[in-house]
């Protein structure tokens, strides 16, 4: 019996632990739907097919779905033109070491001849000299599929680049032909499809104990970080590890909740308040851990980068202070810290001088905080610090939040669960959220999953599209927006540069920056059976979230649009 090269592609898949095949379809795709049928009619464990009804949808399902689950997924887009419209979120996999196995069609390479040829006029003018060159920059490996015999070691390789670290996306290209072929192969062979282990970095005992005596001789030690969080193993052990020394953690531009905001030496979100006086700064899985521009560190301070690849070789440039670079998962540093403590001895009083100097500064934060609560609660329009308060009661032991929107500051949320929260602009490729939302509700069906956007985030979402998709895979979620009527970051960055210019001060006659206050872009769930809500009174706030989680909970989409200031 004859089967298709796709049907054996479809299985290896599945063998290599790939369990979502988040794709948006065209006429390269033909073998892999005959090879779905196929496969489905005799019950063999296949990838499920997740059909995304635009390209940058299908990567952030990916992301999101890693986002929940730590495992890679597989992504697969229509030749040239499906590549191109996934890029700005393969940037975002690229810069936030996403592992994804990226795919797409090759125009058939035969005029005429084989089975799958070309048969439409498109597949000579959608044909490139190199369809690669346009990901080559954001992906570790990249291929193409020249024949059925190298099948399953061509997966296998792209499985193991992607999962190496540090990890991040592959691109390999299949081309209609050989997906076609016939084999007599009806299933991969096990042994050439076994998943690679691949060892995590980490640091040497020796190492880790010259890291201690850093943090003994140390009066103001402090770790900083922001994506510590999607290592499993990590977060276990830095409460551990603070807590046996006290060293302070601020969460930077958090991409994912690291530590419990209500932990003693949680020092909150701006790092700015304790690097003028830090002398030991620990920098663990963070791009950006300060902006040059607004601290200068004492002189006598010292830096250490903790990461896979501490001194993020792929940014162009990158020249923060540093002393020691230490090549490690934030997990293996933690557990080899936290063994050296049984070996190296750490003054006693340091470390309790240490955590109630963290502590008044905490209780001293958290007061400012509240009180800023207290002032802007009844303000209109609604004040994105009252918005993320409210939004952060929402989050119960079974939601997951996806933050796009930037003016959602997560000092307000109060983030006290691991895994509670994702922010995935890596590379600041907006239009993320919905789709990883997607995502993140396939991988974890019981979750309630709650996507925050700003105004135009969400139009960079393809909201129809995003919507659409969700439908089509039972995934609802519920959408808020936050809406200040234009593109906030445009603004704040003019007004940055040009603090006296005259775009300062013009107001909304900026260009290129404000919205029409006549958008109702809630409305777009509406197309596909959800219910939409415009919220403009702080006191209607609560309430509105909470039906639309009801309606998300009974299994149908919900958008939430919330009129709110820009500051």
């Amino acid at each position: 019996m004859h089967h298709n090269v796709a049907e054996t592609y479809l299985q290896t898949l599945s063998q290599h632990g790939v369990e979502f095949l988040f794709a948006n379809a065209g006429t390269d795709f033909a073998p892999i739907i005959e090879g779905y049928v196929t496969l489905g009619q005799r019950g063999i464990e296949v990838p499920r097919p997740v059909m995304a009804s635009h390209e940058n949808i299908a990567i952030s399902m990916a992301i999101g779905s890693w986002m929940v689950t730590g495992r890679m997924q597989a992504c697969m887009v229509h030749v040239n033109v499906g590549t191109a419209n996934a890029v700005c979120g393969l940037l975002n996999a690229a810069r936030g070491n996403v592992p994804v196995l990226f795919t797409a069609g090759r125009t058939p390479i035969t005029e005429s001849g084989q089975f799958g040829s070309r048969n439409l006029g498109v597949h000579w003018t959608q044909e490139m000299f190199d369809q690669a060159g346009m990901v080559r920059e954001a992906v570790k490996w990249e291929y193409e599929l020249r024949a059925a015999v190298q099948l399953e070691d061509v997966v296998r390789r792209a499985v193991q680049v992607a999962n190496a670290y540090p990890k991040g996306p592959v691109y390999l290209t299949l081309p209609r032909e050989v997906l076609a072929a016939k084999t007599d192969v009806s299933t991969p062979a096990s042994s050439k499809s076994q998943k690679a282990l691949i060892s995590p970095p980490s640091l040497s005992a020796d190492t880790a104990k010259d890291l201690l005596r850093m943090i003994g001789r140390s009066k103001t030690p402090l770790i900083i970080t922001s994506q510590l969080g999607y290592d499993r193993k990590a977060t276990s052990l830095l409460s551990e590890f603070i807590d046996a020394t006290g060293v302070a953690v601020v969460e930077v531009s958090p991409s994912c909740v690291s530590l419990s905001s209500d932990h003693p030496l949680h020092a909150g979100y701006d790092p700015y308040a304790l690097l003028g006086e830090a002398d030991l700064v620990l920098v663990m899985d963070c791009p950006v851990p300060w902006i040059p521009d607004r601290v200068k560190l004492t002189p006598a301070a010292k830096v250490v980068h903790i990461g896979v690849d501490p001194l993020f070789s792929s940014l162009p440039m990158r020249s923060f202070e540093c002393d020691m670079a230490c090549y490690s998962t934030a997990g293996e540093a933690l557990e080899q810290l936290i063994a050296a403590l049984q070996v190296v001895e750490l003054p006693v009083g340091s470390v309790e001088r240490r955590k109630r100097q963290i502590g008044e500064l905490n209780a001293a934060r958290r007061k400012k905080a509240a009180d800023h609560l207290a002032t802007v609660k009844s303000q209109k329009p609604i004040h994105p610090a009252w918005v993320a308060h409210c939004i952060g009661e929402c989050v119960g032991e079974d939601t997951i939040l996806l933050r796009e929107s930037p003016q959602l500051s997560p000092a307000y949320l109060n983030l006290k669960r691991v895994g509670s929260s994702y922010s995935g602009h890596f590379a600041g490729g907006l239009g993320w959220g919905l789709g990883a939302a997607i995502g993140a509700k396939l991988a974890a069906p019981e979750a309630t999953v709650i996507a925050v956007e700003g105004d135009g985030s969400y139009i960079f979402s393809t909201p129809i599209a995003a919507h659409h998709s969700a439908l089509e895979n039972d995934a609802p979620f519920l959408t808020i927006i936050m809406d200040n009527h234009g593109w906030n970051e445009v603004h704040a960055a003019t007004t940055h540069v040009y603090p006296r210019g005259n775009a300062a001060g013009a107001n909304k006659a900026e260009p290129l920056t404000y919205f029409s206050n006549d958008l109702r872009l809630e409305r777009a769930v509406e197309a596909v059976g959800g219910t939409s809500f415009r919220v403009e009174d702080p006191a209607e706030l609560r309430t509105t979230l909470a039906k639309g989680l009801e309606i998300v909970r009974g299994g149908r989409q919900a958008v939430v649009s919330i009129v709110c200031s820009s500051t």
